[in-house]
């Protein structure tokens, strides 16, 4: 069914309406994100979220009275975007949603086949919002063109290009702590700001690298439009498939997500690499090697997260009543830990990789076994769990010395810190 939109008028309509509209309301009242929004509203793709649209104002630097004209656009974005969850949310009820939800909190009895059934037909809605939803994401950029007559088009460009990555590239890299996320939410410009942040760019001038990441900003921004749409149905009925325990799909479904994410993944190799053959140019191998490592470590952030024995280490470190020459051992337990890591995590990157380019499937340490019919993509999978293990032993040896460091008393005492310090973080990201 086609969507007909609000806002689809001229300059001056619009603007005449969206300046009364501002004087009689006050400003927005109301987010994309509202309390009162039904459920669905956070599966819609692609979504412009509350956060997203400041950021991409702040990028502006607008005056008093263009924020509060495009504040009125923004609501009314979001008001638009509030009705189509209702009518997505009403669609799901009808394929019985809320009965799925009582099924699955134990307060309804279904019989697991028709369980499944329901579930994958509820997840296969979300299919249904991609259309109106891009369409509605479009007439927004037209209307802030329409808008912003006085910004310079180049900074108007380049600001709609950051908010279209946010919008794609920043809900793919929500899930960048699952082992099949293989960078597909990379963003060379953050990365890139990141590493000045950092000080891994000292020495190099930002204009040295402004042409590439331009051409990259420009190829990336094509990209997302030509295949964002696949990436979300892909995604759509990979999950729906995985509910139903339909093989054949799944095999289909992993194999179209991971050609899109190879096309996305070489043009960012290819940008990587030439950031890193300029920066050894200009500022020597310092740099280029630490951008290298950043780059990798954005691909696959769930291979290179904080280990227990690093934490027990930083504890060490940082307490300061610990007598100096037990900080020192710590500190060479961990730094020996990590050199030895850092040849097991490249390896394990490499046959991610080698998995994901070579054979087209997604295998990493939670692949069922029984999943995999080619022999080599089994190989990989028995690679990587052996590379698992031996990291996992090399931990638990850096836990072992690390704590014969220290009396029991204090083990006990940093071992209880570090666990109040977890559940904490696991808190505060809920």
């Amino acid at each position: 069914m086609s969507m007909q939109w609000a806002f689809r008028r001229g300059f001056t309509t619009m603007c005449g309406g969206l300046l009364a509209a501002f004087l009689i309301i006050g400003g927005p009242t109301g987010t994309a994100s509202a309390a009162s929004a039904d459920p669905m509203l956070e599966s819609i793709e692609p979504r412009l979220t509350r956060a997203d649209y400041t950021d991409f104002v702040d990028r502006l630097r607008l005056d008093r009275l263009y924020r509060q004209i495009i504040d009125v656009v923004y609501q009314g974005y979001a008001d638009d975007l509030d009705a189509l969850a209702a009518r997505l949310g009403a669609r799901a009820d009808e394929l019985g949603r809320r009965e799925v939800e009582e099924a699955l909190a134990g307060r309804r009895r279904i019989d697991p086949d028709e369980l499944r059934r329901m579930r994958a037909a509820v997840r296969r809605v979300e299919l249904d919002g991609w259309a109106p939803a891009a369409e509605r994401l479009d007439t927004f950029f037209r209307e802030i063109v329409v808008v912003l007559t006085d910004i310079d088009r180049a900074v108007l460009l380049d600001a709609q290009r950051t908010l279209r990555r946010d919008v794609h590239l920043g809900r793919r890299r929500a899930s960048e702590g699952d082992p099949a996320y293989a960078g597909d939410g990379v963003d060379l410009v953050m990365l890139v700001e990141e590493a000045f942040g950092s000080g891994d760019m000292v020495g190099v001038d930002r204009a040295t690298l402004h042409p590439l990441l331009e051409a990259w900003a420009g190829q990336m921004d094509a990209m997302i439009t030509a295949t964002a749409e696949a990436e979300h149905a892909c995604r759509t009925r990979l999950a729906a498939a995985r509910i139903a325990r339909d093989q054949a799909v799944i095999r289909l479904e992993e194999r179209r997500q991971v050609e899109i994410w190879r096309t996305i993944y070489l043009v960012n190799r290819q940008y990587a690499d030439l950031i890193a053959t300029a920066l050894d140019e200009s500022a020597g191998p310092g740099p280029a090697t630490r951008w290298r490592d950043r780059f990798d470590r954005a691909c696959f952030p769930w291979l290179h997260g904080r280990t227990k024995p690093q934490r027990q280490a930083d504890w060490i470190l940082g307490m300061r009543l610990i007598d100096e020459d037990v900080r020192v051992q710590a500190r060479a337990i961990i730094e020996e830990l990590d050199a030895r890591s850092a040849v097991h995590v490249r390896e394990a990157r490499d046959l991610l990789l080698r998995a994901r380019l070579a054979l087209q499937i997604p295998v990493t340490p939670r692949t069922d076994p029984t999943s995999l019919q080619e022999r080599e993509a089994q190989d990989i999978l028995r690679s990587l769990l052996q590379n698992s293990g031996q990291r996992a032993r090399l931990e638990e040896d850096a836990v072992r010395r690390l704590e014969a460091l220290l009396p029991e008393r204090l083990v006990a005492q940093m071992n209880a810190d570090l666990a109040a310090e977890g559940f904490g973080r696991r808190r505060m990201t809920r």
